[in-house]
């Protein structure tokens, strides 16, 4: 399965991509770039199954993530989108912490307006 993140700029993509796949977000990247990295999906079902037929070889399910370019309130930019079209599911990362040292595009931290503003730049740009 390949996951989109999406959502504003310094909302914590970049942290929660790297997390998920252990990957480093290159710092100069190119703005309308996506990134691509693997999560593996570890079960515990898996490695019962491993000792008991003992196989050459383990291999555990992976999910794609994304980490699509930001998504900029009243910008026209539609990279976010191209990379989210080619995904099987979005993962709208929305911010929910203050800190002095990351600003918000918005100019405060409110989740509830930011989560409304990315549902409805999506579901507009489902129909055009």
């Amino acid at each position: 399965m390949k996951i989109a993140l999406l959502g504003l700029p310094q909302s914590g993509k970049k942290t929660l991509f790297s997390l998920m796949t252990g990957r480093e977000v290159p710092e100069h990247r190119n703005e309308g770039d996506s990134l691509e990295g693997i999560a593996p999906i570890r079960d515990p079902r898996v490695d019962v199954l491993t000792e008991m037929e003992n196989p050459e070889k383990t291999k555990y399910a992976e999910n794609k993530i994304v980490l699509c370019p930001d998504m900029s309130e009243g910008t026209g930019k539609r990279d976010w989108l191209d990379a989210a079209r080619r995904c099987d599911l979005l993962c709208l990362v929305v911010r929910d912490f203050a800190s002095e040292s990351v600003y918000h595009p918005s100019g405060s931290v409110d989740a509830a307006r930011d989560r409304r503003a990315l549902e409805t730049e999506c579901s507009w740009r489902t129909w055009s």
